[in-house]
């Protein structure tokens, strides 16, 4: 009988092993280490000048891919997720998010546990990498029974970050394995009061087992921000708005259907991009514009935000949570931050809550070399952390938008035959037409 389970296990083990070097090297972490084509080098190249083209540095470029990833993963679409991991670290090896993607793909589609905690490894490994990473790299490890070595990880999470997403949840589940209710009673305790995610019923048994009354909160770990109004990530806000010196003004807001909305005004002029599925809606650009900077530069456009978002990630690491009364900063950048081909070489200012989901900011930042025009731009924003809509609403007036679809022409919003509505246009489009 044990050789057979042996037998079985190698079994797994190989069809496992021939499922995942069957996969086409894009859905393999880092392209498989593959020796590329010649046409494979070729894309490589034009992906990297598509980004300096538009002006935007390779790591904010990866940071913009990385989040795209994680939404098709957090859909359960392993493959475009691994795909766009893939071009975040042909951009940027040293983003640890990538490897954080890379783990948890290869974990949850693979069963590889091995690799898996490899590029857990990686991912740590790295200076730039988010909290999340060590919070999953301890629940991968309580799945592998390794309790203590979980306690180690999911701690120091805690540290990095007082407000980290689910850290305590899984603490607490971890001493419910190893039979300590009343540890595991007291850290679920905590986990709520931090709106972490507990399965239905889940507090009120492991308290009874404490013989504790799970309403009865101990440790909320207090801080200025209630969790609830609070995402401890400043790589995801919910909207946020921005001013680049005197002139330039934008505006993003993001949806839980993964639509957004991007606006950009500097002077008299305005342009406007709903991000739908499938499709663009673009206002304030004529149809002639939009060939000359083609459709790719407009899905790049929402990255104008990368710089306060990395000027903000290095003032407070720990995260929005954080922030409290007025905190002034001044930093030093590594040069991966650019603006328009310069690098960014520092930044003085401060940032501050406005509202209990919304963090206030205003910044300099100076150059390297110095700017002969400027010596430094004003960035001045809000960011929101509060929850997500869920969609744009049905009854949003599209009139004027062209509908950017593959290739001209664009037909506009409002004309014959073209709903001047945001939902008669999804259904025009889910009929096929």
């Amino acid at each position: 009988m044990k050789l057979i389970r042996c037998l079985l296990s190698l079994l797994i083990v190989f069809l496992i092993t021939v499922d995942v070097l069957a996969l086409p090297p894009n859905e393999i972490p880092m392209y498989g280490g593959i020796n590329k084509t010649e046409e494979m080098k070729k894309a490589d190249a034009d992906l990297i000048a598509g980004v300096e083209k538009a002006g935007y540095s390779r790591q904010s470029a990866a940071q913009e891919a990385v989040r795209k990833a994680w939404i098709y993963f957090e859909k359960g679409d392993f493959l475009t997720a691994m795909k766009r991991f893939n071009q975040a670290w042909l951009l940027d090896p040293e983003n640890g998010d990538v490897y954080h993607g890379f783990a948890l793909i290869v974990h949850q589609r693979d069963n590889a546990i091995s690799e898996a905690e490899k590029y857990f490894h990686m991912a740590l490994s790295k200076s730039r990498v988010s909290v999340n990473a060590y919070v999953d790299y301890g629940r991968f490890l309580w799945l592998q029974k390794r309790y203590d070595e979980s306690l180690t990880q999911l701690n120091k999470a805690l540290e990095i970050s007082p407000k980290a997403y689910n850290a305590r949840a899984h603490i607490s589940f971890v001493y419910y394995k190893k039979g300590d209710f009343v540890q595991a009673c007291k850290w679920g305790k905590a986990a709520r009061a931090n709106n972490d995610q507990l399965e239905t019923g889940y507090l009120e048994n492991v308290c009874s087992q404490a013989g504790s009354e799970p309403w009865q909160v101990e440790d909320t770990d207090s801080k200025q921000v209630p969790a609830a109004d609070c995402r401890n990530e400043w790589l995801r806000p919910s909207s946020q708005t921005m001013s680049m010196g005197s002139a330039i003004l934008f505006m993003l807001t993001d949806y839980k259907n993964k639509e957004r909305h991007f606006s950009m005004k500097q002077g008299p002029n305005q342009v406007d991009v709903y991000y739908l599925k499938g499709i663009l809606l673009v206002k304030g650009y004529s149809e002639a514009q939009i060939e000359k900077i083609t459709q790719a530069t407009l899905f790049w456009m929402p990255m104008a935000f990368s710089v306060p978002t990395a000027i903000l990630g290095d003032a407070e690491p720990k995260g929005p949570c954080n922030v409290g009364g007025k905190m002034p900063f001044s930093i030093k950048s590594s040069g991966a931050i650019m603006l328009q081909n310069r690098k960014i070489s520092g930044a003085v200012g401060q940032l501050f809550r406005s509202t209990p989901s919304e963090i206030s900011y205003e910044f300099d930042v100076s150059f390297d070399p110095p700017a002969p025009q400027e010596a430094s731009v004003r960035y001045a924003g809000t960011m929101s952390f509060a929850p997500q809509e869920e969609s744009l609403s049905d009854d949003t007036d599209i009139t004027g938008y062209m509908v950017v679809r593959h290739s001209p022409p664009f037909p506009v919003a409002g004309s014959p035959g073209v709903p001047a509505k945001l939902g008669e246009l999804r259904r025009l489009l889910a009929s096929g037409q």
